[in-house]
């Protein structure tokens, strides 16, 4: 793909959560202003990965088989209506639907890394994932920033969920008018001692999804529990846990930027991968037993090693696939992880009433059996020794357009 048309994908992506995560601080305090409980609230914030883990697989298929862009502009317009409806919203269950409404259409995101796995050369696919990762690590920096600052500002939430519904509108006509209508991968075969290594560590695809959905269960747990151990521990408030997160937010977007492209050069990706896997487990074992800033130290080698993890894999399962059948991986393995993002908070939740270094001792061991699994999935693949024939023929590369 070529560089503008692969930035105007990741900024495509960026727009699009930028505008959904802008209503995430103030949504649980609107719904409680309707009369919402405690497990209303949990509901309400669930109804997206919920909703995103039943979509997913079905927006990959009818990618495959109607077109990226088709599915990507589908995906765009109904974010903006799920943001719109979020603002016109006058019950609970009419915020729930729009919830879900938009979890649904936030399969964009496995569309667009279709698109990119399709149409960038082997040897540049984790480092283009690498930059999409980093788009979405944005978004959930600054958006959520943008609504604190707006709320403050003296918006209403109301007004502050049009005006992200219009910039999901605008965001629409320029992905319609920027994102290509036919991949053009100017030349898909992989460099030859590179794409030998990157071969050799494919194995199959079922590995590489369970390792995405246990690490990303590890740092879900974190996400869902941190606000918690922040209070218990440090005497954090409200402000001081997003200035946390925002810290690891922006560590990862750094390491998706700055970092993952170098590695790539040097790693296949089932190693950057465990290696990614390995220091979030360290690092989840380590939060609840240091002080403030060690810990937030600690928070900020976790989202680094899990930046490591999300390009890896996604790069890995796009070359366990042809390219008829690359839009339903995708597809499955953001399936995957929106379960993880439901499952994982739940657990450490659960477990977190017995204990913060329970709930994290947990997730940790879910992090070092992600770096287990795909080190074996490594592994296999290399006592395959694919030749480049079968390598082919097996990762379904495309073959060379005009």
């Amino acid at each position: 793909m070529r560089r503008s048309a692969h930035a105007a994908v990741c900024l495509t992506v960026f727009i699009d959560l930028l505008g959904f995560t802008i209503t995430l601080p103030g949504l649980p305090l609107h719904a409680a202003s309707m009369g919402a409980s405690g497990a209303a609230v949990g509901i309400l914030m669930a109804a997206y990965s919920l909703a995103q883990f039943a979509a997913a697989p079905w927006l990959g298929r009818l990618s495959d088989r109607y077109g990226r862009r088709p599915l990507l502009l589908l995906s765009l317009a109904g974010s903006a209506a799920a943001l719109a409806l979020t603002g016109a919203a006058t019950s609970l269950w009419q915020l729930v639907a729009a919830r879900a409404l938009a979890g649904a259409c936030g399969g964009s995101i496995s569309v667009a890394h279709a698109l990119v796995a399709e149409t960038t050369a082997p040897q540049h696919r984790t480092r283009a994932m690498g930059y999409l990762g980093a788009s979405i690590a944005a978004a959930f920096v600054v958006g959520p920033a943008l609504g604190a600052a707006s709320s403050g500002a003296g918006f209403g939430f109301t007004a502050l969920a049009y005006a992200a519904a219009c910039l999901a509108a605008g965001n629409l006509v320029w992905a319609a008018a920027v994102v290509p209508r036919r991949s053009a991968p100017g030349g898909l075969q992989p460099a030859p001692e590179h794409g030998r290594r990157s071969l050799e560590a494919v194995g199959t695809p079922g590995p590489v999804i369970l390792c995405g959905f246990l690490a990303t269960c590890a740092f879900a747990a974190l996400e869902g529990t941190y606000a918690l151990l922040g209070h218990d521990r440090y005497g954090l408030d409200a402000w001081g846990v997003g200035w946390a997160l925002a810290a690891g937010g922006l560590a990862m977007a750094l390491v998706q930027m700055s970092l993952v492209g170098p590695l790539a050069r040097r790693w296949p990706e089932a190693r950057m991968a465990a290696v990614g896997a390995l220091v979030a487990a360290v690092s989840l074992a380590a939060v609840p037993l240091l002080p403030l800033p060690a810990g937030i130290t600690a928070l900020c080698l976790l989202s680094a090693g899990h930046a490591l993890i999300t390009p890896a894999l996604s790069s890995l399962l796009s070359k366990t696939a042809p390219p008829e059948r690359m839009g339903a991986l995708m597809g499955a393995q953001h399936s995957a992880a929106a379960a993880a993002r439901a499952v994982g908070p739940a657990c450490a939740g659960f477990l977190y009433d017995y204990g913060a270094v329970l709930a994290y001792g947990v997730a940790a061991l879910m992090a070092a059996a992600a770096a287990a699994v795909i080190s074996l999935n490594g592994a296999r693949g290399t006592a395959v020794r694919l030749t480049p024939g079968a390598a082919s023929r097996n990762i379904g590369e495309l073959p060379e357009r005009s």
